[in-house]
C-alpha cells in the first residue's frame, strides 16, 4: 500500500475501531465513565473561586486562533535579512 492509501485508510477506520472499542466494553459489563472523586471535585470548585472565568476574553481569543502574543517574533537568517518577522 503506498502512503497516501495507507493515510486514508487509517483516517477512515479510526472512527469505527473507536466506536467498536466503545461498544465491546460497554457490552463486557465495564464502565464507560465515572463520576470525580471527592478530591477532584474539590480540586476544580478552588480553581473556580480562584481564577477569573467571568473575564470571557481568553476564551473568544482562542475562538478566533489566537494563543498568545509572541514579543519581538523574529526568525533571523544567515545574512542580515531575517527568515520571518511579524
Amino acid at each position: 500500500m503506498n502512503h497516501l492509501l495507507a493515510s486514508a485508510w487509517r483516517k477512515a477506520c479510526a472512527p469505527a475501531f473507536g466506536l467498536l472499542c466503545t461498544l465491546t466494553a460497554a457490552a463486557q459489563g465495564v464502565p464507560t465513565s465515572r463520576d470525580a472523586a471527592p478530591s477532584t471535585r474539590a480540586a476544580q470548585q478552588a480553581l473556580l473561586r480562584e481564577l477569573p472565568f467571568a473575564d470571557r476574553t481568553d476564551f473568544d481569543d482562542t475562538r478566533f486562533g489566537f494563543v498568545a502574543a509572541w514579543p519581538d517574533a523574529l526568525v533571523p537568517g544567515a545574512g542580515p535579512r531575517p527568515v520571518w518577522s511579524m
